[in-house]
């Protein structure tokens, strides 16, 4: 099986400029690896500081 590549998603996790970080990497090479809890918490951990900045940033009501 071929290793992908995620070089463009890893720039987006840290480019500069943004007004909110909104892009979380994690690599994955083998989803079937991973528990649906693990999944699960890597998509979201992120999102609750996210959250906090988009609204003081007056992105989100």
């Amino acid at each position: 099986m071929n290793k992908a590549k995620f070089d463009v998603l890893r720039k987006l996790d840290t480019m500069e400029g943004r007004i909110v970080d909104n892009a979380k990497f994690f690599q994955l090479d083998d989803l079937k690896k991973v528990s649906d809890e693990v999944l699960y918490n890597q998509l979201l951990d992120e999102f609750p500081m996210w959250l906090k900045e988009a609204k003081e940033k007056g992105i989100l009501c």
